[in-house]
């Protein structure tokens, strides 16, 4: 025996070598004891001639010594060595990875186990791993190997295998464990379905529409059912932003492939869309996760605590307005109703005469956007239903309006400003407006809409104002109107105040004009002028009249183009249009009411009365009289046009307009208008009316300073330096015109009291 051995036989033969020795025979003695002092031998064979001895030994540590005595008494060293007998197995070994049962997503896994508490050492392992549970012919092996892992060599396909693990000490003794796993590398998936991740309501039941979005508010239950592939997985929900962690669905009884996430918001207060990302596993750790891509779902949108009649900024707190907060199914969402209140006053209501869906997530960012996607207006209503906006609110609707004290007949209805009811009529099935009932005691309109757009009521005929009389002639006059609103426009006219006559543009139109020819020279005519909105509501002045002008001899001097004005008022210019001068149109402005206002435009080319001309280089003359004084005049714009030919070699910005005003030409503000291949046009403003002079500005040197007796020049002054576009003086300017006009003055002084010399005559 070798010394230090480990037996697992308790039933040992002792043997050892024969000595070498001449006097024979050679007797041997066994000493078997458990204590290496051999005080107490358990076994003495005596002296005996045999080289074996056997005995029978209990598990344990073993002491053997073996002594020789030749025949002549003679006794030689003893040999002493010592083992072990254990026929106990290892104890406690055990299997840690892959757990029983289990499943492993690597197809050459890592085998682990326990180590065994043995006395004969060292222990060593073998793993056996085979399709059949007798291993008789395993698909994978380890050699004896003293550690505690093992990784499989060999790629294992997908399915079930049985594991043996068996532990030897060093006595020979054998220990096995046996158990299964699975190798599994596909990961689960959701199930194959237009909807895997869906909502419950509110109150845990089926939507009437599947949908992987839903409404809660705080301290709700979030209700999800999450559909997978296949039964035994561990499904989760990640409340992370609502303050939680991962949460565990339950497999649901009526289906043991889908699972239902359950999580309350408690005083979860935020307002807007939170993702709840899904994520499935199975036991072999594969997983899939809900991240849009590849085919996967995405996350469950939770919107939280929307609720537009809470919204102060809206104004739908109305006891009308639905409390969202009282719907359970938000993708069937019965007599949806907002109503707007302004002062305490309700202005309009709109209500939903068909059920809406309103889970998804177009619907809900156009809904955290509600104050610029839904107007109500007093006598007005839009619903933005546009791609991205709320185009699952696009049905059929009931809308009111309250307040509309201005109405004075039965309204009409347009829809994007295009008229789709006229007024006094109730429905208009083919535009999809129906059900029209007007109530003139309490002001309120109702009626109901197919689908969606901007709806406006109308019960108010156009406002007609500023009737002007313009070119008058023999035979023909232009009558003008404005309108507070497109409507058409109708003229009747005749000598009387039965009129007779008719002439109407149908052209809905804010400024009208209507041209009245055929007329008798020098007589007086009555006319009336008519507007009808686009509703149909019409509108009719008062009686006016005009008077033809009389015949003109050839010996009488051009009175210049006329234009009659019957009323202009404070706050509301006029426009006249002006032909046959430089001047194209005025827009006066007065301080006071004044009535038939005559404006005559003549251009000149020599303005009599006037001895000085304008700064610069005058490029016509224009004298504008009226029946009206500068005292009601607050401001007139004169449009007037310069041909180009006339601008050769002068810059067009350098042109203005001056008025002549007690002795001296004024420059006013002038801008370009705009131009085109024959003309310039510019605007210039005046205080009042006067002559004008049409002149462009030159730089002019400094002028030298006066000595105590000049020598007058032609009277004149230095015109201001040019700029593209004049504006209002400055306190310094104005300084620089009075002591311009101051010096105008003493060189006129000076004129006069110096010798003149002849004028002369052409």
């Amino acid at each position: 025996h070798f010394n230090g051995e480990n037996t697992n036989q308790n039933s040992r033969s002792i043997a050892w070598a024969p000595v070498s020795e001449n006097s024979q025979p050679v007797k041997y003695r066994v000493w078997v004891d458990n204590d290496p002092d051999f005080s107490s031998p358990e076994n003495d064979s005596g002296w005996i001639t045999a080289t074996s001895y056997d005995t029978t030994l209990s598990d344990g540590i073993w002491y053997v010594r073996v002594g020789a005595m030749d025949n002549a008494g003679n006794c030689g060293e003893n040999s002493q060595v010592f083992f072990r007998v254990d026929t106990v197995p290892p104890v406690g070994l055990a299997i840690v990875r892959p757990i029983n049962g289990g499943g492993d997503n690597d197809n050459t896994p890592v085998i682990l186990w326990t180590s065994v508490i043995d006395n004969s050492l060292p222990v060593q392992y073998k793993v056996s791993i085979d399709n059949d549970s007798d291993f008789s012919s395993p698909e994978n092996e380890s050699e004896w190997i003293y550690e505690n892992a093992y990784i499989v060599g060999n790629e294992l396909s997908e399915g079930m295998y049985y594991l043996r693990v068996t532990a030897k000490d060093n006595a020979g003794n054998l220990d096995n464990v046996v158990q299964t796993f699975w190798i599994d590398i596909t990961p689960p998936s959701f199930a194959s379905e237009n909807n895997p991740i869906i909502s419950r309501t509110r109150d845990n039941k089926d939507t009437h529409r599947e949908t992987n979005l839903h409404y809660f508010f705080e301290n709700d239950n979030i209700y999800i059912v999450v559909k997978a592939s296949e039964p035994n997985l561990i499904v989760q929900g990640d409340f992370t932003d609502f303050g939680g962690g991962w949460e565990n669905a339950i497999p649901m009884a009526e289906n043991e492939n889908r699972y239902l996430l359950t999580y309350n918001a408690t005083n979860f207060d935020n307002v807007g869309a939170f993702a709840i990302t899904i994520l499935i596993s199975d036991n072999a750790n594969n997983y899939v996760i809900s991240d849009g891509q590849n085919g996967r779902p995405g996350p469950f949108i939770a919107v939280m605590n929307v609720n537009p009649k809470e919204d102060p900024i809206l104004g739908l707190n109305s006891d009308n307005t639905t409390d969202w907060e009282t719907i359970q199914d938000f993708t069937n969402v019965e007599n949806l109703t907002f109503e707007r209140v302004v002062s305490g006053n309700p202005v309009g209501r709109l209500k939903f005469l068909e059920n809406i869906d309103l889970c998804d997530m177009t619907t809900v960012t156009a809904l955290q956007n509600l104050g610029n996607n839904l107007n109500i207006a007093l006598a007005e209503m839009s619903l933005n239903t546009a791609a991205g906006a709320l185009a699952a609110m696009n049905k059929k609707s009931e809308l009111t309006m309250f307040g509309l004290t201005f109405f004075t007949a039965q309204p009409g209805v347009l829809k994007d400003g295009v008229p789709v009811l006229i007024s006094g009529y109730t429905e208009n099935v083919a535009s999809g407006v129906e059900n029209l009932t007007w109530d003139n005691v309490n002001y309120r309109l109702s009626f109901t809409v197919s689908g969606w757009s901007t709806y406006a009521a109308d019960g108010k005929p156009p406002l007609i104002d500023n009737i002007s009389i313009s070119e008058i002639s023999t035979t023909s006059v232009i009558i003008s109107w404005q309108t507070d609103e497109n409507a058409t426009s109708v003229v009747e006219y005749g000598t009387d105040t039965s009129y007779g006559n008719t002439l109407s543009d149908n052209t809905p139109v804010k400024n009208h004009s209507i041209t009245i020819t055929g007329l008798t020279a020098g007589t007086t005519y009555h006319f009336r002028v008519r507007s009808k909105d686009l509703v149909e509501l019409e509108s009719l002045s008062g009686d006016n009249t005009f008077t033809t002008l009389s015949p003109v001899s050839g010996s009488q001097s051009p009175t210049g183009y006329q234009v009659t004005i019957l009323s202009i008022t404070p706050a509301t210019p006029v426009t006249a249009p002006v032909q046959d001068t430089p001047a194209t149109q005025l827009e006066i402005s007065v301080t006071s009411t004044v009535s038939n206002v005559q404006i005559t435009a003549a251009e000149t080319t020599s303005p009599s009365g006037i001895s000085i001309g304008p700064p610069g280089e005058p490029l016509g003359y224009i004298e504008i009289t009226a029946n009206i004084g500068d005292d009601v005049i607050d401001y007139v714009k004169i449009s007037f046009k310069v041909e180009k030919s006339k601008l050769v070699g002068i810059d067009k910005a350098m042109v203005s307009l001056y008025r002549y005003k007690n002795g001296f030409w004024n420059e006013l503000p002038t801008s370009i208008t705009g131009e085109d291949a024959s003309y310039v046009y510019y605007q210039a403003q005046s205080p009042g009316l006067s002559v004008f002079a049409i002149s462009s500005r030159v730089v002019v040197a400094p002028t030298p300073t006066p000595t105590p007796t000049p020598t007058p020049t032609q009277p004149g002054y230095t015109p201001p330096a040019p700029s593209q576009v004049p504006s209002a003086p400055t306190v310094v300017d104005m300084a620089i015109v009075y002591v311009g006009a101051a010096i105008a003055i003493i060189i006129g002084v000076l004129s006069l009291l110096l010798p003149k010399k002849p004028k002369k005559h052409e």
